[in-house]
C-alpha cells in the first residue's frame, strides 16, 4: 500500500511503549508512512485475546469514521454509545444473555455429540462467523469442517446462511419445537431438490457467500506466489465450506450414523432482521423432552453498524462465558489456546510460565517449557486437549516426583 501512495492506518489498541519490545509492532511504530491511531483500552477481560474490548472498539471506530458526512459526528457517536449501554444493561437483554450462555455449555456438557446451529442473514453473517470461527484457536474446539476433508470432524457450532425466502411467520411458528423446525428444513430443502434437478449446492453456496459479502465474491489467496498453500487458502477450499441451508440435511445424516447409540441434542440459536429489527432466538429441546424458547427483539433505528456493534457484544459475552462454564479458560488465562502458529505457541509457552510461578515452581526456563511443550504436541489432540494444561502437568509432576 505504501509502494502505491495510499494512506495508511494502522490502529491498535496497547501502549506504545509496550508494542516496541515487539519486532512486528516496532517496524510499523517507525515506520513515517503509516498514520498510528492509538485506541488503548487497557487489559483483555480474558488475558491475550482481543475477541471482546480491542475488536469492538476497533469495530466501533472504523464503523463511526465511516459516517463523517453525518450533520454531526460527535453528536452521533455519543447517542450510539448511550443507546448501545442501554440495551446491554436492560433486564430482558441480560436475562436473555444468561439463558443462552446456560442453554448452550450444558449442551456440551450433557454430550459431547450435540451441537448447535447459528442460523444468519445477510446483515448479521460477518458478526456471527467472526464469533464461532474463532472460538476454535481461542479455545481448542473443531473447527467448521470442510467438504474436501473426507475425515473432518463435525464442528460442535456451525453457521448455515438463511435467504430472503423465509418469512417473518414461518420462523415465529417453526421456532418453538426443535423436531419441526428440523422438519421444515428438510423439506424445505427436499422441495429445492425436486423443483430442480439440476440443484448444486456448491453453485448455490456460491451465491450464498457472494450475498454474505454484500453482493460480490470472496477474495481469496490465488496467485502463483501462495501456491505452496494452495489447498489452504485457495477459492475451491474456501468454497467447501457450505453455509447453504440444503447442508443441513447432509449434515445431520452424517451425525446420526456416526453416533448410532448416543442421544444427540440439536439447539438453534437464530439472529434475522424483520421490518427494521433484529430477533434473536434460542431453541433447545433437553429439559424433560420440552422445548425451551428464548428469544428478544432489539431495535437500533434500522443502524446496521450499531446493530452489528450491539450483537457482537452480547455474541462475545455469550461464547466467553460458555467456554468459562466448560472450562476451556482458569482465571482469565487461555489455557486452551490452540499452538497453531508462531505467535500463539509463545503465548502457550508464557502461560505455562505463569501457572508454574502461580504454584512457586520457578525452575524452568522459557527454554525448558518451549522443550516439553513440543513434546507434548507430538500426543496432543489438536480439537480437545489443553496443550498449556498438558505441558503444566508433565513440569509440575516432575519437580513433585523428583
Amino acid at each position: 500500500a505504501i509502494k502505491i501512495n495510499a494512506k495508511v492506518y494502522f490502529l491498535y489498541c496497547n501502549q506504545d511503549d509496550e508494542l516496541q519490545n515487539l519486532k512486528r509492532s516496532k517496524q510499523i511504530l517507525d515506520n513515517n508512512h503509516v498514520n498510528k491511531i492509538n485506541l488503548t483500552c487497557g487489559s483483555m477481560a480474558l488475558s491475550g485475546s482481543t475477541r471482546m474490548q480491542a475488536s469492538t472498539i476497533i469495530l466501533s471506530f472504523i464503523g463511526f469514521s465511516m459516517k463523517i458526512n453525518e450533520l454531526s459526528l460527535p453528536e452521533y457517536i455519543k447517542n450510539s454509545c448511550n443507546l448501545i449501554k442501554k440495551i446491554l444493561k436492560e433486564s430482558k437483554t441480560l436475562s436473555f444473555i444468561n439463558n443462552i450462555i446456560i442453554n448452550e455449555s450444558n449442551l456440551y456438557l450433557d454430550n459431547e455429540y450435540n451441537k448447535i446451529y447459528y442460523l444468519v442473514d445477510k446483515n448479521f453473517g460477518m458478526t456471527i462467523l467472526t464469533d464461532t470461527t474463532e472460538r476454535s484457536p481461542t479455545f481448542t474446539l473443531t473447527p467448521f469442517e470442510n467438504k474436501l476433508d473426507i475425515k473432518s470432524e463435525l464442528s460442535k457450532c456451525y453457521m448455515l446462511f438463511l435467504n430472503d425466502e423465509i418469512t417473518e411467520d414461518e420462523i415465529d411458528t417453526k421456532f418453538k419445537d426443535v423436531s419441526d423446525l428440523k422438519n421444515y428444513f428438510y423439506k424445505l430443502n427436499d422441495n429445492k431438490k425436486e423443483n430442480n434437478d439440476n440443484y448444486d449446492i456448491l453453485k448455490n453456496n456460491e451465491d450464498d457467500w457472494k450475498c454474505f459479502f454484500i453482493n460480490r465474491l470472496p477474495r481469496t489467496l490465488d496467485s502463483d506466489y501462495w501456491n505452496n498453500y494452495k489447498n489452504r487458502v485457495n477459492y475451491s477450499r474456501f468454497m467447501n465450506h457450505i453455509i447453504n441451508l440444503k447442508y443441513f440435511n447432509e449434515r445431520e445424516n452424517i451425525s446420526e450414523k456416526g453416533n448410532k447409540n448416543n442421544l444427540i441434542h440439536t439447539d438453534f440459536m437464530m439472529c434475522y432482521k424483520f421490518n427494521k429489527v433484529i430477533k434473536m432466538y434460542y431453541l433447545t429441546s433437553r429439559y424433560d423432552s420440552k422445548n425451551s424458547n428464548e428469544n428478544i427483539t432489539l431495535d437500533l433505528f434500522d443502524d446496521i453498524l450499531l446493530e452489528n456493534i450491539v450483537l457482537k457484544c452480547i455474541l462475545n459475552i455469550h461464547s466467553t462465558l460458555v467456554m468459562g462454564r466448560i472450562k476451556r479458560y482458569k482465571s482469565n488465562i487461555m489455557t486452551y489456546v490452540k499452538p497453531s502458529n508462531l505467535k500463539l505457541i509463545d503465548r502457550a509457552i508464557r502461560y505455562v510460565e505463569f501457572l508454574l510461578k502461580q504454584n512457586s515452581i520457578f525452575n524452568y526456563s522459557y527454554d525448558d517449557i518451549c522443550h516439553q511443550l513440543f513434546e507434548n504436541m507430538k500426543t496432543y489432540n489438536s480439537n480437545s486437549d489443553s496443550i498449556v494444561l498438558m505441558t503444566f502437568n508433565s513440569l509440575y509432576s516432575s519437580i513433585i516426583n523428583y
